[in-house]
């Protein structure tokens, strides 16, 4: 599989969804803050074994490899748009979601 480009920015964007710092996350992972960054900017080429624990911390690693949702298949094109949108969210944002959903 050949890792499209923007993998570092999906990286970054992954981890700020999961609400992690980039020393709080390389922590989790096991690597320096400085592999972490350089992973994010595209400079280093990450392991397999980094992948499988990033997926465990909560990464979504085949959008970050891919840059494609596993949902593209499944999703009509609004309801990718919400799920898209709300990954984006602080998880603040997301939690007032989920409450005002649990009312309808």
């Amino acid at each position: 599989m050949l890792i499209r480009d923007g993998f570092g920015k999906r990286l970054k964007q992954e981890r700020a969804r999961l609400n992690y710092s980039q020393r709080e996350f390389s922590e989790l992972a096991g690597i320096s803050q400085n592999t972490q960054r350089a992973y994010e900017n595209g400079k280093n080429t990450v392991s397999v074994g980094y992948l499988e624990t990033a997926e465990r911390l909560g990464i979504n690693a085949m959008y970050v490899l891919s840059g494609r949702l596993e949902q593209d298949n499944c999703l009509a094109p609004d309801e990718f748009r919400l799920v898209t949108s709300y990954r984006g969210l602080s998880k603040r944002m997301q939690q007032k979601l989920q409450l005002i959903a649990a009312e309808q």
